[in-house]
């Protein structure tokens, strides 16, 4: 018997399924961002204030079918020091009013460059990747990796 939960994250892969693609290609920026920055774990505040989850329960939804495909993982951060205390801490935002918000990890790196080539056209690649490209396929097609490309980088 399904949950009602289960019953409402099915309905919204089913009717909103670029509002769930577009809000896991936003948190997966997000992370890359803070692993950037030297920081393994990142809140949904810390995708752009710019950006709009479309519809209710959207980033909720997003995050569940992140955990469960091992995108990302709950962050057992503890640092009282700058707030973080067992995986949360309060949003950056103001908008949030000092609500607490749960913390993730990107389970890999590469995982999570390979889900946004797939499914992130905006998203440029460092001169890393380019490197690591030609080593293995001999060509670099301009800023982008194509979905080609890289299923012959994984074969």
């Amino acid at each position: 018997m399904t949950t009602p939960f289960e019953q409402a994250k099915a309905g919204q892969i089913m009717w909103k399924p670029g509002a769930i693609l577009g809000a896991a290609v936003q948190l997966i920026r997000a992370g890359l961002s803070e692993l950037d920055k030297g920081r393994s774990y990142f809140g949904p505040d810390n995708v752009s204030e710019d950006y709009e989850y479309n519809g209710q329960g959207a980033a909720g939804t997003t995050i569940r079918l992140m955990l469960d495909d091992n995108q990302i993982k709950h962050s057992d951060l503890h640092r009282p020091d700058v707030g973080i205390v067992h995986g949360r801490r309060k949003s950056l935002r103001p908008s949030a009013h000092g609500r607490r918000v749960d913390l993730y990890e990107l389970c890999g790196r590469a995982k999570a460059e390979a889900f946004l080539v797939r499914f992130d056209p905006t998203w440029k690649r460092e001169q890393r990747d380019w490197v690591d490209e030609v080593k293995t396929t001999g060509k670099v097609d301009g800023n982008f990796v194509s979905v080609a490309e890289s299923e012959k980088v994984q074969r």
